[in-house]
C-alpha cells in the first residue's frame, strides 16, 4: 500500500512525497498573495514561497472584493507573482527541510476576525518553528489536518509535519461524519484543531480511534468537560492544551487548564495591572505594536503554585446591569449538561440592565428543547448568580464560526 504525503478524501486528492515534490519542481511563478480555492496548491504555493525565500501573503480563499479592499488589497494585487528564473535543485524531502530552516522567507498571516476586522502579521521560521519538534520519534507522525491552510495554526501544523516527512491528512472542509471515518481509515495519530471542531465531532465518535496518540486544542479557552468526554471515547491519546495567537505563535503549552512558563520566556511575559497577558514584542511577528510590550486582553489569574490560568479575553465581558459576566463560565457549566453538544452566550442589549444574555443551543435529537432549557436553568441556578443566568434561549442546529472554525462572538 502506497504512503501518502498529502490525503485529501473531499476532493480525491493523493500525493506521494515523489508527487509532491515533482509538483514543486514545475512551479513557474509563486504568488504574492496566495489565495488558492485548492488547500493542496496553497500548501504547494506557501512551501514555494519559503523554498525560494520569498514573501507571501496567504489570504482565505472566499475573502470578498470588499473585504480584501478593507485589508488594503485590490483586485489587481492578487495576481501579482514571482517568476522562477533559476529553479532549486530538490532531490528529496531533506533538501525541502533545510530550505524551509535556513532561507530568510517571511508569510503574512492575517487575524481570525473574532471580534473585529482582521489585521495582518508577519512571522518567518523563527517565531513559527519555534515550537516545532524535529526528530526521529515523530517521523511516523500522521496529521489530521484540521485548520485553513491560510490560518497561524494550519502553518504551525504543516512545518510539524513538513520537517519530520509526516503524511497530511485534509480534514477541515469535510463533514464531522466523514471526518471521524477518514481519521480512522487514515490511521491518523495526531489531531490539532479548536475545540469548537471537536465537538462537533463528538455525537460520532463511537468507537476508539486506536491510532491517535495525541490531541491539541487551541484557538479558543480550554473546556474540561469536553476534554473529559474525549479522553472516554479516545482513551490511549494524550490531550494537550496550547495558547497562540497569529501576533505571537505558539508560547505556552498544557496538559489541561493551567499553563507553566518556560524559563527561557519569563522575562518576556507579563500580567498588566489589570490581569492581561503582555508578550514581549522580541516574540512576536512583525506587525504594529504600539510599544515593547503587547497586551493580548486575554485575562489572566496567577495561582498559588505560579500556573497561569486563562479566564476570558476582555472583550468576551458582558455587562449586566453594571456586572461583568464571562460568558465562558456559563457556556462552560451549560456544555456539561446532558444532552447539550455546543453553545454560545451572548449579550443582547436592554434599556435598563445595558445587556441581558441570551444563548445559542446545540442539542442532541434524542432531546426535546422544552426538556433541555429546564435541565440548563436548573443546573444554572445552582452554580451561578442570577445576573449570570441566560434570559432568552434559542435552540439552533449549529453555532456560527469564524473562518478558522472559532465561535463569532459579536
Amino acid at each position: 500500500m502506497m504512503e501518502y504525503f498529502w490525503q485529501d478524501e473531499q476532493r480525491n486528492i493523493l500525493k506521494s512525497r515523489e508527487e509532491f515534490i515533482e509538483d514543486l519542481r514545475k512551479i513557474q511563478s509563486i504568488n504574492l498573495y496566495n489565495c488558492e480555492q485548492n488547500p493542496y496548491d496553497m500548501m504547494l504555493q506557501l512551501v514555494a514561497s519559503m523554498l525560494y525565500g520569498k514573501e507571501t501573503y496567504l489570504l482565505d480563499d472566499n475573502f470578498s472584493a470588499s473585504e480584501l479592499l478593507s485589508l488594503g488589497i485590490s483586485a489587481t494585487d492578487t495576481s501579482k507573482v514571482y517568476y522562477i528564473d533559476n529553479p532549486v535543485r530538490i532531490k528529496n524531502f531533506s533538501d525541502i527541510v533545510s530550505a524551509i530552516q535556513s532561507n530568510n522567507w517571511r508569510v503574512w498571516l492575517f487575524t481570525s476576525g473574532t471580534t473585529g476586522l482582521p489585521k495582518k502579521v508577519c512571522h518567518g521560521y523563527g517565531s513559527l518553528g519555534r515550537n516545532v519538534r524535529y526528530n526521529e520519534r515523530h517521523n511516523k507522525d500522521v496529521w489530521a489536518f484540521a485548520y485553513k491552510m491560510s490560518h497561524m495554526a494550519g502553518v504551525q501544523v504543516l512545518l510539524q509535519a513538513l520537517v519530520n516527512n509526516n503524511t497530511i491528512v485534509y480534514i477541515f472542509e469535510d463533514s464531522p461524519q466523514n471526518v471521524v471515518k477518514i481519521i480512522k481509515r487514515a490511521a491518523c495519530t495526531n489531531i490539532s484543531a479548536t475545540p469548537t471542531f471537536y465537538r462537533n465531532l463528538l455525537p460520532f465518535i463511537s468507537e476508539d480511534l486506536p491510532a491517535v496518540k495525541h490531541i491539541t486544542l487551541g484557538g479558543e479557552k480550554y473546556d474540561e468537560n469536553l476534554c473529559n468526554k474525549l479522553h472516554q471515547l479516545i482513551p490511549g491519546a494524550k490531550i494537550h492544551n496550547i495558547y497562540a495567537s497569529t501576533e505571537t505563535g505558539s508560547i505556552l503549552a498544557s496538559h489541561g487548564n493551567k499553563f507553566s512558563i518556560l524559563p527561557e520566556y519569563k522575562q518576556w511575559i507579563k500580567i498588566s495591572p489589570d490581569n492581561e497577558l503582555c508578550i514581549h514584542k522580541s516574540l512576536l511577528g512583525d506587525f504594529s505594536c504600539a510599544d515593547d510590550w503587547y497586551n493580548t486582553h486575554d485575562l489572566v489569574e496567577i495561582d498559588e503554585n505560579g500556573f497561569l490560568r486563562f479566564l476570558s479575553r476582555k472583550s468576551d465581558l458582558i455587562n449586566v446591569g453594571g456586572y461583568k459576566v464571562n460568558p465562558l463560565e456559563v457556556e462552560n457549566l451549560i456544555q456539561q449538561v446532558d444532552g447539550v453538544e455546543d453553545c454560545l452566550v451572548k449579550g443582547k442589549k436592554n434599556s435598563v440592565l445595558g445587556s441581558v444574555l441570551e444563548v445559542d443551543v446545540v442539542v442532541n435529537s434524542r432531546y426535546d428543547a422544552k426538556t433541555m432549557k429546564t435541565n440548563i436553568m436548573d443546573r444554572l441556578k445552582k452554580e451561578l448568580q442570577p445576573f449570570k443566568i441566560p434570559r432568552i434561549y434559542h435552540f439552533v442546529e449549529t453555532i456560527e464560526k469564524t473562518r478558522s472554525g472559532k465561535k463569532v462572538r459579536k
